[in-house]
């Protein structure tokens, strides 16, 4: 079981991805999603941990989405900070906008 989820702090907008997970090392799935500015986040460690796209320590993930929620912003930026202000006021959930469903 997986959660991932996403928040933009200029729109206030977020998504969140609920499902199962599965971890593939398929060499040819890697080689052709791989961008080259992966090798800094991993690094050279030796001839075969090299931050390449045959790095053994690379995997991808797979996703099998099950439900999507999200909050897809249509109040303008003033409208969002003065529900913001008013919720750190008083104290209640400020009004962002609705969330959003898709059942997949």
């Amino acid at each position: 079981e997986i959660n991932l989820s996403y928040f933009s702090t200029k729109s206030k907008e977020w998504v969140s991805v609920s499902g199962t997970a599965m971890v593939s090392t398929d060499r040819a799935a890697i080689r052709e999603l791989y961008q080259p500015d992966w090798k800094m986040w991993f690094g050279a460690l030796d001839d075969v941990r090299d931050g390449s796209a045959d790095d053994p320590r690379l995997a991808l993930i797979l996703v099998n989405a099950e439900s999507v929620l999200y909050l897809k912003q249509e109040k303008s930026t003033p409208a969002v900070l003065f529900q913001l202000i008013k919720g750190r006021i008083t104290g209640d959930r400020p009004d962002l906008g609705s969330v959003k469903s898709v059942t997949l």
